[in-house]
């Protein structure tokens, strides 16, 4: 590969990274406009790592971008919110099926995967840091479609944007770390043990907590 074109993957990644961390410490509020040259001077790149980076924010959700005004951070409406979660878990649960419908996927050596990020997440829990938590916490769902071994099914979770606890954290819904840790052990478990059943229970009950707590706020 070109290690020009190398280098400016790695610079991209690193530009995401930084607006996610900004966007979790509060930096960068919902509504703000975010200008490309700014973000290269502040981090010293070139302007087309930031362009590539702010591409990939927008496909994701995190960034807005308008034609002739340039790019802003985005927000969620309660209802986009709820739209979201159930969408994702008509996908997740159907990744859990046919997980259970293939023997290669639900093998130990390969839902152990899942296990790796699982310790990533109490790791982060234990170090208080958040942010790595939620990157460890959507590699595992990432991991879980992965398994279902579906290129349609996966094309369709990345679409989604995924920048639900971006909702959170603007709208003051702080999450429990630890509950957040635990209820991924318990889904993981459950995987390791061939409970088809129980682990789409407690697919249905995480998604089903967010969704309260969004009611509730």
């Amino acid at each position: 590969m070109n290690t020009e074109i190398l280098q400016r993957r790695v610079l991209r990644e690193d530009v995401i990274d930084y607006f996610l961390k900004n966007i979790l410490n509060k930096k960068y509020v919902p509504g703000d406009r975010v200008v490309e040259v700014q973000i290269a001077l502040e981090l010293g790149i070139g302007k087309g790592a930031v362009r590539e980076a702010f591409r990939d924010l927008a496909n994701m959700g995190f960034v807005t971008v308008k034609p002739y005004k340039g790019a802003f951070i985005s927000n969620l409406s309660y209802k986009e919110m709820v739209d979201y979660y159930r969408v994702r878990l008509v996908l997740e649960k159907t990744a859990l099926e046919w997980i259970f419908d293939s023997q290669e996927s639900a093998g130990n050596a390969v839902v152990q995967r899942l296990g790796r990020f699982v310790e990533k997440m109490l790791e982060d829990c234990e170090a208080g840091d958040a942010f790595a938590q939620v990157k460890a916490d959507m590699d595992f769902h990432r991991a879980l479609i992965d398994l279902s071994k579906s290129d349609f099914l996966k094309k369709a979770w990345e679409s989604l944007g995924h920048n639900f606890w971006f909702f959170f954290i603007h709208n003051k819904l702080d999450m429990d770390m630890k509950k957040q840790f635990e209820k991924h052990e318990h889904l993981y478990k459950a995987l390791l043990a061939h409970e088809k059943a129980l682990a789409l229970e407690y697919m249905d009950s995480h998604f089903a907590e967010n969704v309260e707590r969004l009611r509730e706020n």
